[in-house]
């Protein structure tokens, strides 16, 4: 019997050495669970940095007499793929295009400087002509002090721009010849909306704009003003219009005409996760169904091509949606 007991003993204390205390599980799952995210946000934050895709649309236009191949740059945000953007001028070259178009935050609010922004426009203009719009982190950019003072930083901007080999193109449009066809190239920051106070209600009602002020969306009717003018013309409109939301969701193709428009800001919804799609956008909110692509007007008249962007801003990098960039063939009919 004695032996036994000794036996039972025995077994029961290796039994408790053998048993884990919950809190050591807790703390296990844990440290595992954060292990793989920070592997993921590793991941995705080199991804981000490193890669990106070329997607191809196609589109005609009684207004050509030639074929265009146009490459729309957007959203870079200052990041840098390979040294000196190598990579990415690379890619531009490859495409062979007629002229490169750029829509805004080529750089963020934040920067330092713009630097590297005006070294990749130089690069660049050895390819093809170049024409720049600005976004909300370009127009942040400037905003510092007094009016006047931030009128003198867009000012200097739009004047550096134009330096390194860019046409800079805020509310104004130029008339050109690309691949012997008569093109108005127009750019803006803005909406795009139509400047009815009851209609500013009405998306308010629906959840749009709702921490927008009526100035800050309609510019004093300074949109209006120079889409109207911008749409006068018999030549090709290409228009640079970094917002893209008031064609997209808003019904601005009813207001405004132009052959071809091209739009970022949204990032693609910056996280794409699978199944559920997009995660983010600033004015559709969570499970976006508008980030990328091609939309039509109802009267198939103009087409609007919004980028999803080449790099990110902040902390949250792209996930399972690499940056893009855009190359267009607008086909004569």
């Amino acid at each position: 019997m004695k032996g036994r007991d000794l036996l039972n003993r025995t077994h029961a204390r290796r039994c408790r050495k053998r048993t884990v205390r919950p809190r050591t599980v807790i703390l296990t799952v844990a440290a595992v669970i954060l292990a793989a995210a920070a592997a993921v946000f590793g991941y995705y934050t080199y991804e981000t940095h490193n890669f990106f895709t070329v997607s191809e649309y196609e589109m005609t236009s009684d207004r050509l007499k030639s074929d265009i191949c146009a490459v729309q740059l957007s959203d870079l945000h200052s990041v840098q793929f390979g040294g000196n953007n190598d990579s990415l001028v690379s890619a531009v070259r490859d495409c062979e295009p007629d002229v490169i178009l750029m829509t805004g935050d080529m750089f963020s609010r934040d920067d330092k400087s713009y630097g590297s922004t005006l070294e990749l426009i130089k690069r660049l203009s050895d390819i093809a002509p170049i024409y720049y719009s600005l976004g909300n982190h370009e127009k942040d950019f400037c905003e510092s002090g007094s009016t006047s003072e931030s009128t003198q930083r867009l000012r200097t901007l739009l004047s550096d721009i134009e330096g390194a080999g860019a046409c800079a193109l805020e509310h104004t449009y130029e008339d050109t010849v690309i691949a012997g066809n008569e093109i108005r190239v127009g750019g803006m920051y803005g909406y795009a909306l139509v400047p009815d106070e009851d209609y500013f209600k009405e998306l308010q009602n629906n959840g749009y704009m709702e921490n927008k002020e009526w100035d800050e969306v309609f510019n004093d009717g300074a949109d209006c003003d120079f889409l109207t003018e911008f749409e006068d013309t018999d030549a090709f409109r290409l228009l640079l219009c970094h917002r893209g939301e008031g064609f997209v969701l808003w019904n601005s193709f009813d207001s405004y005409q132009s052959e071809l428009i091209l739009s970022g800001h949204i990032h693609g919804g910056q996280i794409v996760l699978p199944v559920l799609g997009p995660v983010f956008s600033p004015e559709e909110g969570f499970f976006p169904d508008n980030v990328g692509g091609m939309y039509k007007s109802p009267d198939g008249q103009s087409t609007l091509i919004l980028s999803k962007g080449l790099g990110s801003h902040g902390m949250i990098p792209r996930v399972n949606n690499p940056g893009e960039l855009v190359k267009i063939s607008i086909c004569a009919e």
